[in-house]
């Protein structure tokens, strides 16, 4: 559940400093850490996710998760590990692929054998726009390259991703390692997205502690996205025992901006209670406590209009950016069309 109003992102913007509401003296001209300078991060974040060759790959997907002081969180957090597309050991990609060029044609993909330069070792996809209901269009608005650099025992399994617009510019790209006991699931997967001058930094890696038979010990996902560009960044740490989705789980969300940091601490005991603290430069100043959903003082009173509307502001900033194991994971599903007989 979202907090507040489902227009969270339409919120007014506010000039109040929170960090003076707060009674912090850290809001100089290169400190504003308000309303207003963080939507405009989440704004130009959010620039990256409209680029056609991006939409292209994943449509209307970027931006879609909920906040990350939502009530869903863990969910949408467990539901970012990404399965890598592995067709066998020592591979991610399937030989009767590689080499070859695909294009979409009367809704299923076919390779073009006119077209050429696909890697010996990889794929190329064609990328289409999005129509409005999220469906493929017809313009080519990219160029997805996958490559697959698995060691040919089956102790690594590499891949290496690509994006390019229309014209040809890169526009991203990253690189995956899969922990060859399980090669659905990956390691780690880094690189960035965007064009150079505004590229966003990907860095998500995923450990599973031990194993018990069938249930797993524990699980730890961490997720780093960076801004340079605004001087902005999000990381999110999701810990969970027993079972992969029981309880204990205890989520740790990090956003930065102009160099202040507002964390989240999310305690998740049962489906039904979940107790969300957040903290400015390690300072509490609110508190969604299990069974509400509204932002309240440490005090246990109403949180101030302008801490309500920053604590918006941020969850746009983090919601807008992405991962790249979701990226990921787009990928993998759309290989797995371009490899199924059907449409």
């Amino acid at each position: 559940m979202r907090i507040g109003s489902t227009g969270w992102l339409l919120l007014a913007a506010t000039t109040a400093f929170l960090l003076a509401a707060c009674g912090s003296d850290a809001t100089g001209p290169a400190g504003a850490l308000d309303a207003e300078s963080v939507r405009a991060q989440a704004e130009r974040v959010a620039e990256i996710g409209q680029l056609p060759a991006v939409r292209g790959l994943i449509g209307t997907a970027l931006g879609d998760t909920p906040p990350i002081f939502g009530r869903r969180t863990a969910t949408a957090l467990l539901g970012r590990a990404a399965v890598a597309r592995a067709t066998g050991a020592g591979a991610w990609l399937a030989s009767n692929l590689l080499g070859k060029t695909f294009v979409r044609v009367n809704g299923a993909w076919v390779a073009d054998s006119t077209r050429t330069g696909a890697p010996a070792n990889g794929v190329r996809v064609v990328l289409y726009d999005r129509e409005s209901d999220g469906t493929l269009g017809t313009t080519e608005v990219g160029l997805l390259e996958a490559v697959d650099s698995s060691a040919a025992d089956g102790s690594t399994i590499i891949g290496i991703v690509r994006l390019f617009d229309a014209g040809g510019a890169p526009v991203g790209g990253w690189r995956f390692v899969n922990d060859p006991l399980d090669p659905a699931l990956p390691t780690s997967v880094t690189g960035s997205l965007g064009p150079a001058d505004r590229a966003l930094a990907l860095a998500d890696t995923t450990d599973f502690p031990g194993s018990s038979g069938t249930a797993l010990d524990g699980i730890r996902t961490v997720q780093r996205v960076a801004a340079p560009f605004v001087d902005a960044g999000v990381q999110r740490v999701a810990e969970a025992g027993s079972t992969v989705f029981g309880a204990p789980l205890r989520i740790t969300e990090i956003v930065t901006s102009h160099g202040h940091t507002v964390r989240s601490e999310t305690t998740v005991a049962t489906a039904d209670s979940t107790d969300v603290e957040i903290s400015i430069d390690d300072r509490l100043v609110a508190r969604i406590p299990p069974g509400s959903d509204s932002l309240l003082a440490p005090d246990g009173g109403a949180a101030a209009p302008s801490l309500v509307d920053l604590i918006h502001a941020v969850d746009a900033l983090a919601a807008a950016a992405p991962s790249a194991s979701a990226l990921h994971a787009s990928v993998g599903f759309l290989l797995q069309q371009i490899e199924s007989p059907t449409p």
